[in-house]
């Protein structure tokens, strides 16, 4: 297993980790910080950028619990999923978004949203709070 440690490279003031590990079946990417209405494109675009130099097929992203410290604009959700499902790094992916136990409801709610902008642009992307179903829906053929 390969672990690297990516920090941010955007010019955000946002201070967060991501932490890329090679499975044998997946990329795991571990995010640590909190993120408010603002942040959220940038971690998409470190997490693009790091796929585009090491490609994979399927993904984990993993939150860590209270990382999203408020509940964040609802064309900010548009426009990153638009933005991410657009990217030509994510053509032909499967994307499952882990989010901690005892997430607030309104932030898997928006989570939700934004994956659903991204599926209907083409982006197999889809929300989880459990571990073994995201990991069973990831590696299914």
């Amino acid at each position: 297993m390969n672990t690297v440690q990516f920090v941010q490279k955007s010019n955000n003031p946002m201070p967060y980790t991501l932490s890329f590990r090679d499975r044998e079946t997946h990329l795991q990417i571990l995010f640590d910080g909190n993120f408010r209405a603002g942040d959220v494109k940038h971690i998409w675009e470190d997490i693009q950028e790091y796929l585009s130099d090491h490609p994979s097929k399927r993904v984990l992203v993993e939150e860590k619990a209270g990382a999203t410290a408020e509940l964040l604009d609802t064309t900010e959700i548009y426009d990153v999923a638009k933005f991410f499902a657009s990217a030509n790094v994510t053509n032909n992916i499967k994307v499952a978004l882990l989010y901690a136990e005892g997430v607030l409801p309104e932030t898997l709610e928006q989570a939700c949203f934004g994956a659903t902008v991204a599926h209907n642009r083409g982006f197999n992307m889809r929300v989880f709070e459990n571990k073994d179903r995201a990991l069973a829906w990831l590696l299914l053929k």
